[in-house]
């Protein structure tokens, strides 16, 4: 049996306090649930990750943005329930990578 775990992510830019649909697409992802743990859901998170990424790609503006995820009925990709509802501020800026860990020098045998 397949495992598929089809969700709907809607992007919006928040322009005088009303939702302005930028982006939406169906997208078949298990993200939203690693390191799924007790009472930590990574869900709001990775949202936002997707989200800003999106913004970044396409040179979006400053401002206040909403995404929300939905879980999609699987047979006809009907929407079932919010997963997730996250206001943020997306400031328009490329994100900067983290600088990477310094790597422990190999002991010689």
């Amino acid at each position: 049996m397949p495992w598929y775990l089809w969700h709907r992510i809607e992007i919006f830019e928040i322009v005088r306090g009303r939702r302005v649909l930028v982006y939406a697409k169906n997208i078949d992802d298990h993200g939203f649930y690693v390191q799924l743990k007790g009472n930590k859901n990574p869900a709001p998170a990775y949202a936002v990750a997707l989200a800003s990424e999106w913004l970044e790609r396409n040179n979006r503006p400053a401002g206040r943005c909403l995404v929300v995820v939905w879980r999609l009925n699987e047979a006809d990709r009907s929407k079932l329930s919010v997963l997730c509802e996250v206001p943020f501020h997306w400031n328009g800026a490329p994100a900067v990578p983290p600088e990477p860990e310094p790597v422990a020098a190999a002991a010689n045998a």
